[in-house]
């Protein structure tokens, strides 16, 4: 699949240079609005974090370990043993491929 490429073109300077203005303006907002809700999101957690240790809750714990699993209930799938595999006489009686 070959990609597409646009061309604009223009008569006059000014114009192109106008609209890389315009662009550029534009991927600069999108990049501060990102930094904004990363910063608000940095800044709500630390918010929690402040409220939790000064309700007195600290650190948040972990649940209890599971129970170890008890290794003689394991259950193993039943062994495969291929058939063994052997060449066909040869017609001659001899050994094939021997000797």
């Amino acid at each position: 699949m070959r990609a597409r490429i646009f061309h604009l073109r223009s008569r006059n300077p000014l114009v192109a240079v106008a609209l890389l203005i315009v662009l550029l303006a534009l991927v600069a907002a999108v990049v501060a609005v990102g930094f904004t809700l990363l910063a608000g999101a940095a800044v709500l957690g630390a918010v929690g974090l402040l409220v939790r240790r000064a309700l007195g809750r600290g650190r948040a714990t972990l649940p209890p370990p599971a129970p170890r699993l008890d290794r003689a209930l394991e259950v193993f799938p039943p062994t495969y043993h291929p058939p063994e595999r052997r060449l066909p006489p040869a017609p001659d009686g001899g050994d094939q491929g021997r000797g």
